[in-house]
């Protein structure tokens, strides 16, 4: 069970969100400005908010009434952004390495079904927006993250690509009893691949479904 409660004012928007995530899979769609976006980050921690809380299992991430805030490398949250964050100046192996925690079966099933063995030598400045965004999943996937969210990080890639990277999150997400949560405009994308749907609208939720 994933629980975020929390209120934040920003200069656009004004959120207030409550959300109980029962599924192991899930989806998160809304128009641009909804608040999807700071709703990851309130979750891994980049954002802390007026007031709320953020449970995790049995694990309080933060509390604004009981003063707890996990720092974010504690989280074991995998948080693929909009925006790439590879180190510029380390290949792209040393990159996905740096905080490895899982054995080298599947490090090397995760290089294979990414399409990215073959950049290992290669630094971030050097690489296409695709394969910045599939560099930055198995990374993230690296860390074996107990919660991995993504921001909108498969739209650069085209349908088969798309189709080999959610299948490999998902079987990875699977055996390692991981839960995945997902930014899209176009449910399209994730449709079989998720267990709900959560639809926010100008910093409040709407509503959740299954699909």
């Amino acid at each position: 069970m994933l629980n975020i409660e929390f209120e934040q004012a920003y200069e656009n928007i004004n959120l207030n969100i409550n959300l109980r995530i029962k599924s192991m899979r899930c989806a998160i769609v809304g128009p641009s400005g909804a608040g999807k976006t700071s709703v990851f980050d309130v979750i891994s921690g980049l954002k802390t908010p007026t007031k709320g809380k953020v449970v995790f299992g049995k694990d309080v991430l933060y509390s604004s009434e009981e003063k707890v805030n996990i720092p974010i490398h504690k989280r074991r949250i995998g948080y693929v952004r909009q925006k790439s964050f590879l180190v510029p100046h380390l290949t792209v192996e040393d990159n996905i390495t740096m905080g490895c925690n899982i054995d080298n079966k599947d490090y090397i099933d995760i290089l294979n079904r990414l399409d990215i063995k073959d950049i290992l030598r290669k630094q971030p400045g050097e690489l296409s927006g695709g394969e910045l965004r599939r560099v930055d999943i198995a990374r993230m996937l690296s860390i074996r993250p107990r919660l991995f969210l993504i921001d909108e990080g498969l739209s650069s890639l085209n349908e088969n690509l798309r189709e080999c990277v959610l299948k490999c999150i998902i079987d990875k997400c699977t055996k390692w009893n991981a839960r995945m949560m997902i930014i899209t405009h176009n449910q399209l994308y994730v449709k079989g691949y998720v267990d709900s749907v959560i639809k926010i609208n100008n910093g409040k939720i709407i509503n959740g479904e299954i699909i």
